[in-house]
C-alpha cells in the first residue's frame, strides 16, 4: 500500500502467490514489471502510467483499477481473467492486453490504435465511451466479443473479431480503410440510428447469422463489403454502396428509407431470395442479382449504362419510374411481373425465360430497346413507345395500349399469337407485327405506310373503330385476313392471304394502286371502292364485292380463277378497266362506263343487270364471253 510507486527503469515487483497493489499512481514504464505466479490486484484513485514497455503479467487473473490508464507500447498479460477498469481514459496505443482467458475492459474512453492488441483465449467484453481501434488496431476473443461503445473508429485496417459471435452495441462505426468487424459464429451489430462508414475495402462479415439493427446512414462504397453466408436483412435511412458488396449466401432483405445508391460496379448478391425496398435506387453500372426469387420495390429505379439485375428465379418490379437504358438489363429466369408507372429502356432489355407480365403508364422501348420472353408477353401500357425496339416472344403476345402503340421500325413478335388492342397504333417505316399463330388488332387507327407489315403464318384479324391507313404497307396472312374500319386506305399497299380475304370499310375503300390478293377468296364491302391506277384486285377464288361507287379505271383490275359478284351503284372500268372472272361473272349495278377500252370478260358466263341504268362501252369496250351472256 504506497501512495505513489515509481517502477520505472526496469524496476521489478514480483510475488509468487499473489501481489495486491493499493495507492493512488503506479509509474511502470520504461521497463518496469510486476508480475505474480497466482494473481495480480492493482486499485489506485489516480493514474496507472505503465507505457514505454512496462509490464503487468500474472499466471493467475490480473486485475487493474484506477482513475487513468495508460498502457502506450505496454503489456498487461494474465494467464486467468483479465479485468482494467479505467474511470477515464485507457489508452493501448501500440500496448497489449491479453490473456489466456476472457478480458473485461471499462472505462470512458478507449484508444487501442497504433496496433493496440486486445487478445483473449475466452470471450472479450468492452465497454466504453468512443473507442479508437484504427492504424492496424486488434480486438480479438476466440469465444466471443461483447462491445458496447459510442462512436468506434475501426479504419485503417483496425481488427475487430472473433471465432464466437460478435456482439456490438455502438453509436457509430468507421471502418473506412481496410477495417474488419468479424464473428465467425455470427454478429450482431446496433448502432442506435449512427452511421456505418465501410467504405474503402472496410468489411463486416460472418459466415452465421448476421443481425443489423438501427443503422443511419451507411457507406458501404469503393470496396466495401457486408456479408454472411446466412440471410439478413439490412434497414437503414441511406445506402451507399457504389463499388462495394452486400452479399448473403441465403436470404437478403434491403430496406432503405431514401437512397440506395449500387452504381459504379456496387453489387447486392443473394442466393436464397432478395428484397429491396427504398425510395430511390440506383444502379447505374452495378449488378443486383438473386438466385432464388425477387421483389423490387422503389419510387425510382434507375438501372441505365449497363445495371444488371438479375433473377434466376421470379423477379417482381414495382416502381413509379424505371430507366432502363443505354444497355442496362432487367432479366428474370422464372416469371417477370412489373408494375411502373414511366419505364424507358432505350438501348435496354427487360427479359424473361418465363413469361412476362408488364403494366405501365408509359413505356418507352425505343432506340433499339428490347422486351422479350420465352414463356409469353403480356403488356398493358396509356403509351408504348417501341420506334426501332422490339417486343417478342416464342410464347403469346399481348398488347393493350389504351392511347397509342408507336412501332414505326420496331418490331413485335408473338410466335405463338400477337393479340394487339390499340387506340391508334402507328407501324410505318418498316415496323413489323407479326404472330405466326394468329394476329389479331381491336382499337380504333392503325396506320401502317411506308412499308408497315402486319404478317401471321395462321389468320390475321383487324377490327378498327377509325380509319385503316395502309399506304405502302403490307397485310399478309398464311391464313384468312379480315379487316373491318371506318375508312380503309391501301393507296400503294397491299392485302394478301392465302385464305380467305374480307374488308370492310364503313366509309370508302381506297385501293388505288393497291393490291389485294388471296389464293382463296376475296369479300370487299364499303361505301366507295376505288380500285383505279392498276389497283389489283385478285383471288384464285371467288370475288364478291358490294359497295356504292366502284372505280376501276386506269388500267384497274378485279380477277378470279373462279366467279366475280359485284354489286355496286356505278361501275368506272374505263381507260383499260379490266374485270375478269373464269367463272360466271354477276354484276348488279346502276350504270357501267367502260369508255378507252374498259373490258368485262367471263370464260364461263356474264349476267350484266342494270336496273335501268347506261352502260357505255364505246370506245374500245369490250363485254364478252364463250357462255350465256345475260344484259
Amino acid at each position: 500500500t504506497v501512495q505513489r510507486l515509481l517502477n520505472q527503469a526496469k524496476g521489478v515487483l514480483a510475488s509468487r502467490d499473489g501481489l495486491h497493489l493499493d495507492g493512488a499512481e503506479l509509474l511502470n514504464g520504461d521497463g518496469g514489471l510486476l508480475s505474480s505466479q497466482r494473481l495480480v490486484d492493482v486499485t489506485l484513485s489516480g493514474a496507472l502510467d505503465n507505457q514505454g514497455s512496462g509490464a503487468l503479467v500474472s499466471e493467475g487473473s490480473l486485475t487493474v483499477k484506477a482513475d487513468q490508464v495508460n498502457n502506450q507500447a505496454g503489456t498487461f498479460s494474465s494467464a486467468g481473467s483479465l479485468l482494467v477498469t479505467s474511470r477515464g481514459e485507457l489508452n493501448n496505443q501500440g500496448g497489449r492486453l491479453v490473456t489466456d482467458a476472457g478480458a473485461t475492459l471499462n472505462s470512458t474512453g478507449f484508444d487501442n490504435s497504433r496496433a493496440g492488441l486486445v487478445s483473449a483465449k475466452g470471450a472479450v467484453a468492452i465497454r466504453t465511451g468512443a473507442l479508437n481501434n484504427s492504424q492496424k488496431g486488434s480486438i480479438g476473443g476466440n469465444t466471443g466479443v461483447t462491445l458496447v461503445a459510442g462512436l468506434v473508429d475501426n479504419g485503417r485496417e483496425g481488427r475487430i473479431s472473433t471465432k464466437g459471435t460478435l456482439d456490438a452495441n455502438l453509436k457509430g462505426l468507421l471502418q473506412q480503410g481496410g477495417g474488419s468487424l468479424v464473428g465467425e459464429r455470427g454478429v450482431t451489430l446496433d448502432l442506435n440510428g449512427g452511421t456505418l462508414d465501410n467504405h474503402d475495402l472496410g468489411l463486416v462479415s460472418t459466415p452465421g447469422a448476421l443481425l443489423l439493427r438501427q443503422l443511419g446512414m451507411v457507406d458501404n462504397s469503393v470496396g466495401g463489403e457486408i456479408s454472411s453466408d446466412r440471410a439478413f436483412t439490412l434497414a437503414a435511412n441511406t445506402l451507399n454502396n457504389q463499388g462495394g458488396r452486400l452479399i448473403s449466401s441465403e436470404a437478403l432483405t434491403l430496406r432503405i428509407a431514401k437512397t440506395l445508391d449500387n452504381s459504379l460496379k456496387g453489387q447486392v448478391l443473394a442466393t436464397d431470395g432478395l428484397a429491396i425496398e427504398s425510395q430511390v435506387l440506383d444502379n447505374r453500372a452495378g449488378t443486383i442479382g438473386s438466385k432464388g426469387d425477387a421483389r423490387i420495390s422503389v419510387t425510382s429505379l434507375d438501372n441505365a449504362e449497363q445495371g444488371s439485375l438479375v433473377s434466376e428465379g421470379r423477379l417482381e418490379l414495382v416502381a413509379d419510374q424505371v430507366s432502363n437504358g443505354n444497355q442496362g438489363r432487367i432479366a428474370a429466369r422464372g416469371v417477370l411481373e412489373a408494375a411502373v408507372g414511366t419505364l424507358l429502356q432505350q438501348g435496354g432489355e427487360l427479359v424473361s425465360q418465363g413469361s412476362l407480365d408488364l403494366r405501365a403508364d408509359t413505356l418507352d422501348n425505343s432506340q433499339s430497346g428490347l422486351i422479350a420472353a420465352n414463356g409469353g408477353i403480356a403488356i398493358e401500357a396509356r403509351q408504348v413507345d417501341n420506334r426501332a425496339g422490339e417486343i417478342s416472344s416464342t410464347s403469346k403476345v399481348a398488347v393493350n395500349a389504351r392511347e397509342q402503340l408507336d412501332n414505326r421500325g420496331g418490331k413485335v413478335i408473338g410466335d405463338s399469337g400477337l393479340r394487339l388492342t390499340v387506340q391508334r397504333l402507328l407501324n410505318q417505316a418498316k415496323g413489323v407485327l407479326a404472330g405466326r399463330d394468329g394476329l389479331s388488332l381491336d382499337g380504333g387507327e392503325l396506320f401502317n405506310g411506308d412499308g408497315g407489315r402486319l404478317d401471321s403464318q395462321n389468320s390475321l384479324s383487324v377490327s378498327l373503330g377509325g380509319v385503316l391507313d395502309n399506304q405502302g404497307g403490307a397485310l399478309v396472312s398464311e391464313g384468312s385476313l379480315t379487316a373491318r374500319a371506318a375508312r380503309l386506305d391501301n393507296r400503294g399497299g397491299t392485302f394478301s392471304s392465302a385464305g380467305a380475304l374480307a374488308l370492310t370499310s364503313q366509309a370508302a375503300l381506297d385501293n388505288q394502286g393497291g393490291r389485294l390478293l388471296s389464293d382463296a377468296g376475296v369479300t370487299l364491302k364499303g361505301a366507295s371502292l376505288d380500285n383505279s391506277r392498276s389497283g389489283v384486285i385478285s383471288a384464285k377464288g371467288a370475288v364478291d364485292i358490294r359497295t356504292g361507287v366502284l372505280d376501276n379505271s386506269r388500267n384497274g383490275g378485279i380477277g378470279s380463277n373462279a366467279g366475280i359478284t359485284l354489286v355496286a351503284a356505278r361501275l368506272d372500268n374505263g381507260q383499260q378497266g379490266r374485270v375478269s372472272a373464269k367463272g360466271l361473272l354477276d354484276a348488279n349495278l346502276k350504270g357501267l362506263d367502260q369508255r378507252g377500252g374498259g373490258v368485262l370478260v367471263s370464260e364461263t358466263g356474264v349476267t350484266l343487270d342494270l336496273n335501268g341504268g347506261t352502260l357505255v362501252n364505246r370506245d374500245g369496250g369490250l363485254i364478252a364471253t364463250p357462255g350465256a351472256l345475260l344484259l
